[in-house]
């Protein structure tokens, strides 16, 4: 390690000895002051640690409905505006306001509000000739009779 005096009052001293620059080894003794550092050497592993490869936790349930980060198996009911992520009421943080008799939801991540996910309702499923009807924009019914074109007046003379 190389230590730099940069003009201090009291010195900068390596094993008692005054110094302006030097090279640090292991065991020397660096004095600041009244204070003294002992450099020492330790030998540090790197390690990257390993991950298991699991599969991502599903979004969404089966219906198509967003489902809770933290429980997949539970329907979120909130959505957080600052991480996005959903959850149910069961992992919502929910502070309630004195003053005003209101309260805020908070998200469990990162404590962002936390607002309603609109629930849309399950499509129904239709038939092929009730999408086309609408499609079209007819209306099938029974048979009509024919149309018979008026009788003409008779003119009245004056």
């Amino acid at each position: 390690m190389l230590v730099r005096d940069r003009g201090s009052t009291n010195g900068t001293f390596i094993d008692g000895k005054l110094i302006t620059e030097a090279r640090m080894e292991s065991g020397a003794t660096l004095q600041l002051g009244e204070v003294q550092l002992v450099l020492e050497e330790v030998l540090a592993t790197v390690a990257i640690p390993r991950f298991d490869n699991h599969e991502p936790a599903p979004t969404h349930l089966p219906d198509g409905s967003p489902c809770c980060c933290n429980h997949p198996q539970a329907r979120a009911s909130e959505r957080c505006t600052r991480c996005h992520k959903c959850f149910c009421e069961v992992c919502i943080h929910e502070l309630h306001l004195v003053r005003n008799r209101a309260s805020v939801k908070c998200c469990p991540a990162c404590s962002g509000k936390c607002e309603p996910i609109l629930q849309a309702a399950p499509a129904e499923k239709k038939s092929f000739l009730a999408a086309l009807g609408k499609t079209l924009k007819m209306t099938f019914r029974g048979r009509r009779k024919p149309r018979v074109a008026p009788k003409p007046r008779a003119r009245r003379r004056r």
